[in-house]
């Protein structure tokens, strides 16, 4: 409650932590103290109800994070995993680009419906398994393919879904372009101890491929840390340079001082 109370605080009106305590005691019939008609509404009509909002999408976003981490027993578990985000993706695709069910629902509305059928798909194909938590892993896996081959439409090459990316941020500007590579390493000892280590690759997303060497969307991936004005693509880097830096190699040597330890 009390970052909601500060964060109502911010904004280019000089509002006071005593000015949003006035206000609420006034709205919640516990005092009758003089506020500005101006601050009050800036208070109770604009930024209290967002602030409400941002802390209820938090907590939801907590517990969603709570929930898939008990059921698949891993920290790092995420809405990748299972197959949410690729069947969100394809809900506000659905809504936005081809129309369907528009009248009714709005982007956020298809992307609801579409994270409901993509973990409903998962739990009924984990049903047909007896893996247990490797089971639903799996099962989110091919949820999570299934969803994104819909989303890549019918021609599903590496370079068409290049260009279907470019075109999806077409009108984002480069600052906000940012993007990275992550990899995950998880070592299994025999005692069946799990430690997980994690490779990140950040960097940010041309808006042309360019260079021929790598694969996927190495010819748009500029990484950070490149002297400015000789900033290249991983399509423009050697193999060894790629090798060096890539999210997988920062990920083994991660791993490599716990590997000394067996």
């Amino acid at each position: 409650m009390i970052s909601v109370g500060v964060a109502v605080t911010l904004g280019p009106a000089d509002v006071s932590l005593v000015n949003v305590r006035d206000v609420l005691l006034n709205h919640l019939g516990l005092a009758d103290i003089p506020v500005k008609a101006a601050k009050n509404a800036i208070v109770w009509e604009e930024r209290l109800p967002r602030a409400l909002v941002a802390a209820c999408a938090g907590a939801g976003l907590a517990l969603c994070g709570v929930v898939m981490q008990s059921l698949l027993r891993n920290p790092l578990a995420e809405p990748f995993v299972l197959g949410v985000s690729s069947g969100a993706s394809t809900g506000a695709v659905v809504i936005g680009v081809l129309g369907i069910g528009g009248g009714v629902l709005g982007l956020s509305g298809g992307a609801f419906v579409g994270a409901l059928v993509a973990f409903g798909l998962v739990l009924l194909l984990s049903r047909f398994t007896s893996g247990g938590t490797s089971g639903v892993i799996l099962a989110g896996v091919a949820s999570t393919q299934f969803f994104s081959a819909y989303w890549a439409g019918h021609k599903k090459d590496a370079t068409a879904n290049l260009e279907l990316l470019l075109d999806q941020l077409s009108d984002v500007a480069d600052p906000h372009r940012t993007a990275q590579f992550v990899s995950v390493i998880a070592l299994v000892r025999p005692d069946g101890g799990e430690q997980t280590v994690e490779g990140r690759w950040p960097g940010r997303l041309a808006t042309a491929p360019a260079g021929p060497g790598g694969f996927g969307y190495d010819p748009i991936f500029i990484p950070d840390g490149q002297p400015a004005g000789e900033e290249r693509t991983v399509g423009e880097w050697t193999a060894a340079e790629k090798n060096a830096a890539s999210h997988r190699s920062r990920a083994f040597r991660e791993l490599a001082p716990l590997l000394e330890t067996l």
